[in-house]
């Protein structure tokens, strides 16, 4: 980035779309964009029991400290939903997945997945 440029801004040619909803950004990978997605997408439809062809485009999802995603729903064209952890976060940093309506919290640990 150029001296002065708002480190938050997306780099030059990047389209970004804000939402009212979440802070977060990501990015849609294309199916079998590489071999490790590719394996990746085999175990989601393993662990979801759906064929391949019936997932959608994985999305990965960067929060900076203090982003968000407010409370929502995925709808019910998403039988299933999976989060699959990159990173651990601190206890106590917050950046939970929180599920209010069953009192659940899952706090982020690489490798590991939360699937509803």
């Amino acid at each position: 980035r150029a001296e002065g440029e708002d480190a938050r801004a997306p780099p030059a040619g990047v389209i970004s779309k804000e939402a009212g909803t979440r802070t977060s950004r990501s990015c849609m990978l294309r199916p079998a964009q590489t071999a490790v997605v590719e394996r990746l997408e085999r175990r989601v439809a393993a662990l979801t029991q759906m064929p391949l062809a019936c997932l959608e485009r994985l999305v990965v999802v960067r929060y900076a400290p203090g982003e968000y995603f407010d409370e929502h729903h995925d709808g019910k064209f998403r039988p299933r939903t999976v989060f699959i952890y990159l990173n651990d976060l601190p206890d106590g940093d917050g950046g939970d997945t929180f599920f209010p309506h069953l009192g659940l919290s899952f706090v982020p640990r690489a490798g590991c997945a939360v699937m509803w």
